[in-house]
C-alpha cells in the first residue's frame, strides 16, 4: 500500500501557478500567530481546568472581526498541514496524494502562498521560528515562497528551564521589535513553541505542565493585541492553535479536533456577530481579503 501511495504522490501533477493578481497592501501592519497546541482548556475531561481562565482570548473574541473554531486535521503528528492551509490555501481534497506532508511539494505552490501574494503587493515579509528551521525543510522553504527574511530567534536573549522552549512572552517581545522597525507595509508569520511537547510528569503533572505554558500563551495574545491598540497604524491580527495538545492518560471532552482562532482589526476593532468556523485555507482567504487591495 505505501509502495502505491508513493507511486500515485509521484505521478501527481503540479497545480497550475496562479497569477499574481494587480494588489497593492491595503494595511501597516499584518501579523499571523499559528501558537503551538493552543487549545481551550475546556477540551479536557479533568475537574482541575475549571480554574483556569484565558482572558486574552475572551478579550480578543468580544472585539473580533472574525472568532471561532478553527476545522485543523491534524492531532499530534504532522501538524504541518494547519500551517501549510493558512500559508498555502489549498485545500486537502485539492492536494490529493499530497495531504498528509504537504511541506514535501510545497515550493512548487510558490505562487499560492500568502508570503508570495503579499510580497508582490509591496508588503515586506518576514517568517519568525524560534526553533531549527531544517525541521521540514523552512530554512530552504521560506524563502522560495517570498519571505524576505527568515528568523529562527537564536540571537535572542533568553533562559528557558531545562528542556522548555522560549516562551511565548519573550517571543511576543521579539515580534514587537520586528515590527517596531517596520519601514513599509510588514506581513509577519510567527509560529511559537512554548507549548510543544514532551510535558514532564505523570498525566496530572504533564496537564498542569501544559495549562502553565498555555496561560503563557494568552499573555503572549494579550500583550501584541494592547501594542497595536496603542499603535496610530493600521493592523491585522490573526491568532490560532494548529492543534490540540495530546498528553498521554488524559481524557478529552469530545473526539472533535478544532482549534480557536481569533483575526482582529485595529485601530477600529469591528466586533463580530457570531462565531464563525473555518478551515486552515478558509482562514487564508480571509487574512487575503482583509489585507490586499485590488488595483
Amino acid at each position: 500500500m505505501l509502495a502505491v501511495y508513493w507511486a500515485l504522490w509521484k505521478k501527481q501533477p503540479a497545480p497550475s501557478p496562479v497569477s499574481v493578481s494587480k494588489a497593492k497592501a491595503g494595511l501597516d501592519i499584518v501579523l499571523v500567530i499559528q501558537c503551538e497546541s493552543y487549545a481551550t482548556p475546556s477540551i479536557f475531561c479533568d475537574a482541575s481546568v475549571d480554574k483556569i481562565r484565558l482572558p486574552f482570548l475572551e478579550k480578543a473574541k468580544a472585539l473580533a472581526y472574525s472568532q471561532g473554531e478553527l476545522l485543523v486535521s491534524g492531532f499530534g503528528a504532522y501538524t504541518m498541514r494547519t500551517e501549510y492551509g493558512v500559508m498555502f490555501g489549498r485545500t486537502e481534497a485539492e492536494l490529493g496524494f499530497c495531504q498528509y506532508d504537504p511541506f514535501l511539494t510545497a515550493q512548487r505552490d510558490k505562487t499560492y502562498a500568502l508570503s508570495y501574494q503579499m510580497k508582490a503587493a509591496g508588503y515586506q515579509t518576514v517568517f519568525m521560528h524560534p526553533h531549527s528551521l531544517e525541521f521540514y525543510g523552512r530554512n530552504q522553504l521560506m524563502p522560495v515562497i517570498g519571505f524576505d527574511a527568515v528568523d529562527d530567534c537564536s540571537t535572542v536573549q533568553h533562559t528557558p528551564l531545562p528542556g522548555e522552549y522560549m516562551s511565548d512572552t519573550v517571543l511576543a517581545e521579539v515580534v514587537i521589535n520586528r515590527l517596531e522597525g517596520a519601514t513599509a507595509p510588514l506581513f509577519l508569520y510567527a509560529v511559537t513553541m512554548e507549548n510543544h511537547a514532551p510535558w514532564p510528569g505523570n498525566p496530572q503533572e504533564a496537564l498542569q505542565h501544559y495549562l502553565r505554558h498555555l496561560q503563557s500563551s494568552d499573555a503572549m495574545l494579550g500583550r501584541l493585541m494592547a501594542w497595536l491598540e496603542e499603535q496610530d497604524k493600521s493592523a491585522l491580527l490573526v491568532f490560532f492553535g494548529d492543534h490540540r495538545p495530546s498528553i498521554q492518560g488524559i481524557a478529552y471532552q469530545d473526539r472533535e479536533r478544532s482549534t480557536p482562532y481569533v483575526a482582529l482589526s485595529f485601530p477600529e476593532c469591528k466586533k463580530a456577530t457570531s462565531s464563525c468556523a473555518l478551515t486552515p485555507a478558509e482562514l487564508h482567504h480571509l487574512i487575503r481579503s482583509l489585507s490586499l487591495e485590488v488595483v
